[in-house]
Parts: structure tokens; C-alpha cells; sequence
């Protein structure tokens, strides 16, 4: 995937990735940049993590509790995957 842009808004990142912009704000472990007004920035790294949990829970059929395990073996720090709300 090729951004041409430093950082994209939430709105962009749900039009490309087909994901539902409060799907993407659900996934809060993901801790996008924020501008002053606090609006989400989200850059190429956070967009390929995104379009990751999208593939563990529509194409592999993993549950939320699966891929969150999944990714936090991945990561080694027992990040949070999803938001606790």
C-alpha cells in the first residue's frame, strides 16, 4: 500500500479499508496521532494494522478474544486490541 499523504483522517481510513468509522474507533489500542482539536490521524503503519485485525476477523474467522491474542504474541507487550467500552 502506497500513501501518498503523511497521515490520513479517520473518514479516509474507513474509504479505503471498507471498515465502518466507529469499527475503527473501537479498535482504540491502535492509539492513532491526534491533532489539537483531537481528530485522528492515522499513518501507513496504523492503516496495514488495520487492514491486519480486518483479515484475522473477516477472512481467518477469528473472534475479537482470538485475534487479540493473536496479535498481542505478535507484538510481545500484551498490547490492547480492543477498546474496554
Amino acid at each position: 500500500m502506497m500513501i501518498k499523504k503523511d497521515w490520513l483522517t479517520i473518514g479516509e481510513v474507513s474509504y479505503l479499508t471498507g471498515i465502518a468509522i466507529h469499527t475503527i474507533r473501537y479498535w482504540e489500542y491502535l492509539e492513532p496521532e491526534r491533532t489539537n482539536g483531537r481528530q485522528r490521524r492515522y499513518d501507513e503503519s496504523t492503516v496495514r494494522k488495520i487492514l491486519e485485525i480486518k483479515s484475522l476477523l473477516k477472512d481467518e474467522k477469528y473472534s475479537i478474544a482470538g485475534a487479540r491474542q493473536v496479535l498481542d504474541s505478535q507484538n510481545g507487550n500484551g498490547a490492547r486490541l480492543f477498546s474496554s467500552t
